[in-house]
């Protein structure tokens, strides 16, 4: 090895540079996809951990109403003598109740009832999110037991 042949030649140099910056660029590329991805899956989950709070909330309602009614877009409970109102309208879950009304969520899309004697069945639809081509919407369901039943629809 002569002393003129040390070291890189600049062809060497640019070679090893444009190599790094192509995979420098598709490391950052999958960051970047990997930080949108978490924000959109924690978003999802937050909605789904309010959609179930909610269902519990209901749920309990269910269970210590004496009369349901399916109405247009949720369910009235009858509760001793105070009448509460789940109702889904313009993508707003609303409470309806002697304290006035209030949005508890923003996320549910429906709510849909069924009920049978003292059985009641709530599915809520949580609004569906999309991101580039995934869509991604879940549904939440419970089957509740009227404990203080005394008949009606």
């Amino acid at each position: 090895m002569t002393a003129s042949q040390r070291g890189f030649t600049l062809i060497e140099l640019m070679i090893a540079v444009a190599i790094l910056t192509v995979f420098s660029a598709t490391a950052l590329g999958l960051a970047v996809r990997s930080k949108q991805e978490h924000a959109m899956v924690s978003s999802y989950q937050r909605d789904l951990f309010e959609c179930r709070a909610v269902l519990r909330s209901i749920e309990d309602h269910a269970r210590a109403a004496h009369r349901v009614a399916v109405v247009a877009g949720g369910v009235e409970f009858a509760v001793g003598s105070q009448r509460i109102v789940y109702q889904v309208e313009n993508g707003q879950l609303r409470l309806r109740d002697d304290k006035g009304e209030r949005v508890l969520s923003r996320c549910i899309e429906s709510l849909h009832v069924t009920s049978r004697e003292s059985l009641v069945e709530l599915t809520l639809q949580l609004r569906s999110q999309r991101h580039e081509a995934k869509r991604r919407s879940a549904t939440v369901a419970t089957s509740v037991m009227m404990r203080n039943w005394e008949g009606g629809e």
